[in-house]
């Protein structure tokens, strides 16, 4: 990819909605899980692709930054990568820097047939497992029906918590954050292993407002290049599709 054509692409990410950007950023993924994750970086993907990042680094590499900053948000960990021709970076969360939570209203999409209520929620935006087979119910309580299982240890992305109870995890095993269905909170644990996502659903969704409790984080953004370093320090805050983005 020429210089050019680099310069064009953090262009096109900077003007472009989310939603757009994460699919031409997953077009050659090394595997399933890393594709998911820029998928789910889309959003913040096109409000800081460009200036900064655009001039340096392959689209490849892009997608890898994209993926470290959501899970590093996410976790509260260090997450590092490696890139293409020796291209090296981390992303990490600042502790110095105050974290802070807002009462906002969100966009969330839901399946249409495994979710029936969407209460306020408390939002996390990061990976979590259970240690056994685990009923995805699809209300808050266990008077809800079952609309599925999540086997041992598979890794799902938790969008948020169900208030006022927090007993209840609302999760999403898509790509673009669509919920599909409520787990019980005391069977999950957090997981540092890849979101188990599963292929696109055909079944209907609808786009709901939720109130929401978000939290936004600064991470500092290191990338290495034959060139020298750039760091930059971001804010970003949870959305309603579990994702982080820049604000």
């Amino acid at each position: 990819m020429t210089e050019e054509q680099k310069a064009s692409w953090g262009k096109v990410a900077g003007a472009v909605g989310g939603g757009v950007i994460a699919e031409k950023l997953s077009e050659d993924m090394d595997n399933d899980a890393l594709r998911a994750a820029a998928i789910l970086a889309g959003a913040a993907a096109g409000a800081y692709i460009g200036d900064q990042f655009a001039k340096v680094l392959s689209r490849r590499d892009q997608e890898k930054l994209f993926a470290a900053q959501q899970q590093a948000a996410g976790t509260g960990q260090r997450v590092t990568f490696s890139g293409d021709d020796g291209v090296t970076g981390q992303v990490s969360v600042l502790d110095d820097q105050p974290v802070s939570r807002e009462e906002k209203t969100v966009k969330l999409k839901v399946l249409k047939q495994k979710v029936e209520q969407t209460p306020p929620l408390s939002l996390i935006g990061a990976p979590y497992s259970p240690k056994s087979v685990t009923n995805v119910r699809s209300g808050p309580g266990t008077d809800y029906k079952i609309v599925s299982q999540l086997a041992g240890n598979q890794s799902v992305q938790v969008i948020g918590e169900a208030l006022p109870d927090k007993k209840w995890y609302l999760i999403s095993q898509l790509p673009d954050g669509t919920a599909g269905g409520y787990v019980y909170r005391p069977l999950m644990s957090p997981s540092n292993q890849p979101v188990s996502y599963a292929q696109a659903s055909t079944e209907s969704v609808s786009e709901v407002k939720v109130q929401a409790s978000s939290v936004c984080k600064t991470v500092r953004q290191e990338v290495t290049t034959a060139d020298g370093t750039i760091t930059e320090d971001l804010r970003v805050c949870q959305q309603g599709d579990g994702t982080w983005k820049l604000v």
